[in-house]
């Protein structure tokens, strides 16, 4: 299964990762979903250690574990909230997953708490609270981000910002469109609770495997690179970030 949205912030991230991180350095990925790009940068060389409470998204986590026997990856089946010890990590990565939790600022600090000196924190969250459509409602978010608002907040939390990017403009935005519009159609009446949908939410709009044929990294490469032109731009439907922590945050 594959889905194209994360194959823009998934390029920007193991970019940032290579330049910045020895191989074989620790990255930790929290609310990993199926562990697409934990399993790539496993296959790198890099320690990875997941963490996932939606059980649909752990059981292909753990078959494709199976299926690639790495010893260099792992699964915690667990809200990292619930989690008492510390990774001790070089690197936090965390895609679509701020913006389900609540107490947003909470999980800043604790991720901030699990980085090593100088780690890394890398993320991606929907941008533009303007653009909130049914999808949000259907994934559980609480929230859509404003660039200056994020950059506040994660400077709260001790970090400094490296990179603050718009990616994927033009092409995420017009499968926004098309999602809210797929949502709207397929569920006229939302149930369950934010966190029930927010389970969901990683598994849900997957493709079937041979859509690899039409799109993958290679295929996608030329859009990347025209996305890429509008990252300093506040034009897309979501928000990359990278940043390190802070030394007062020690």
């Amino acid at each position: 299964m594959i889905a194209i949205r994360p194959l823009f912030r998934h390029y920007l991230a193991e970019k940032f990762i290579k330049k910045h991180l020895l191989v074989k350095s620790k990255i930790v990925d929290i609310g990993c979903g199926q562990g697409d790009f934990d399993f790539q940068m496993a296959e790198k060389g890099y320690g990875v250690e997941c963490f996932e409470f939606s059980g649909e998204a752990a059981d292909v986590f753990k078959e494709t574990k199976v299926r690639k026997n790495l010893p260099n990856i792992q699964l915690h089946e667990t809200n990292f909230f619930d989690y008492p010890q510390n990774p001790n990590a070089d690197a936090i990565v965390s895609f679509e997953v701020l913006e389900h939790i609540e107490e947003d600022f909470k999980a800043l600090k604790k991720m901030n708490s699990w980085l090593k000196e100088n780690g890394y924190l890398i993320i991606s969250i929907p941008a533009h609270q303007k653009m909130w459509g049914y999808g949000d409602i259907v994934a559980g978010h609480k929230r859509r981000y404003e660039k200056k608002e994020l950059k506040e907040l994660l400077e709260q939390a001790g970090f400094s910002v490296i990179q603050l990017y718009s990616p994927g403009f033009p092409w995420l935005n017009v499968l926004q469109v098309i999602r809210n519009f797929y949502f709207k159609i397929t569920n006229p009446h939302i149930s369950g609770n934010d966190e029930s949908r927010t389970k969901k939410s990683s598994v849900i709009i997957k493709l079937p495997s041979f859509v690899k044929l039409f799109f993958n990294p290679i295929t996608l490469y030329p859009f990347i690179m025209i996305s890429n032109l509008f990252n300093n731009f506040d034009l897309s439907e979501g928000y990359f970030v990278a940043a390190q922590k802070s030394k007062d945050a020690q």
